[in-house]
């Protein structure tokens, strides 16, 4: 696919000023202003967990690539891959999922932004806020007169995960639509190819790794499939933004 796009980094409206509290990065950032990325994209994907020879286990592959350059403002190359294994245990009571994901963004031209890094949602690393996992500038600035704190989550050029889950009967009832599960996160979200710019403190733009271990519940309603995760985080930095707790839509294979 061929993509052609102009886009900028806004100020944070949210703080009702008119000009923006952040750092160095994040202001120099929206300095670009409109940035014109031209590129062309492939995914490729490989699924036998539904249609493979064993009906017991299946395996999803994913590989893709984006490559910019083709006469935008940018020249750059982001690539990331997906493998994960199922298989059913225990006369088919228990299900194994494990996962290792990754990706990497580098520039021959220009420099990325926020908004071209990688961001690690719940979905990917449990255990962390939005935003919550990665490099960030935090420090204070002055504006008419005030001084003020910010932290600007900022994304990151690399990134790897593993994960690993156990989905289980809890020995209720069907009729109550209750399962169980357990799960092991650890990855890490690094690199920030200029930090120059700067004007308050860079955190973890080197690789450091992060884990969490949890406990879930399933439970099938007329609004669809519910997931509880508790979480508590094994490993992290004093900066990152934990949570203990999370309510999605679960996902099965």
């Amino acid at each position: 696919a061929y993509t052609i796009a102009q886009s900028k980094v806004s100020a944070d409206s949210t703080t009702g000023l008119s000009a923006v509290i952040a750092g160095g990065i994040v202001k120099s950032e929206i300095d670009k202003g409109d940035v014109l990325n031209s590129s062309i994209s492939y995914n490729y994907y490989y699924d036998t967990r539904r249609k493979g020879l064993d009906s017991n286990s299946g395996v999803f592959l994913r590989f893709g690539q984006e490559i910019g350059g083709f006469g935008g403002d940018n020249a750059f190359i982001k690539s990331n891959f997906e493998i994960t294994g199922v298989t059913n245990v225990m006369a088919e009571e228990v299900k194994l999922i494990s996962t290792l994901e990754a990706g990497t963004l580098s520039f021959n031209k220009g420099s990325s932004r926020v908004s071209d890094r990688y961001q690690l949602g719940s979905n990917m690393m449990r255990g962390f806020d939005a935003n919550g996992i990665g490099p960030r500038e935090t420090g204070t600035m002055t504006y008419l007169g005030n001084l003020y704190a910010f932290d600007d989550a900022l994304g990151g050029q690399n990134y790897a995960v593993a994960r690993f889950e156990a989905q289980f009967p809890l020995g209720i009832p069907n009729e109550y639509g209750l399962t169980g599960g357990i799960f092991y996160d650890v990855g890490s979200l690094w690199g920030l190819d200029d930090i120059t710019t700067a004007t308050g403190t860079v955190e973890s733009d080197k690789f450091k790794l992060r884990q969490t271990i949890g406990f879930s519940l399933f439970w099938t309603t007329v609004i669809g499939p519910l997931r509880f995760n508790f979480m508590d985080v094994l490993q992290s930095e004093t900066f990152d933004k934990t949570e203990s707790f999370e309510l999605t839509i679960a996902t099965r294979f």
